[in-house]
């Protein structure tokens, strides 16, 4: 890859980066404006259900090894890059 390339992929990665925070601002400032109560769903996988084989195949966890892993309260099927930090920011965002 070309130098020149790189940095331009470089600077469209940053811009990207920008875009989302400046997204999520938006629809912060928006959920407040408009006194809209955010609800966080959890969801959890539940064996021989139609969804189970996807909770399983995007799961972090091997969530057929033991039962505590289809505990909606580690968020088993969060898609990557998990944070905990982003879990913690919407929780406290829905609390507020």
């Amino acid at each position: 890859m070309s130098v020149r390339l790189r940095l331009l992929n470089e600077e469209m990665v940053k811009t990207k980066k920008q875009i989302k925070i400046l997204q999520k601002r938006t629809d912060e400032k928006t959920v407040k404006q408009n006194n809209i109560t955010p609800v966080i769903a959890y969801y959890s996988a539940i064996p021989h259900t139609a969804i189970w084989e996807k909770a399983v195949a995007s799961s972090r966890y091997e969530l057929e090894a033991d039962p505590v892993f289809t505990n909606n309260s580690i968020l088993p099927c969060q898609k990557e890059p998990f944070s905990w930090e982003t879990i913690s920011y919407l929780k406290n965002l829905a609390a507020a």
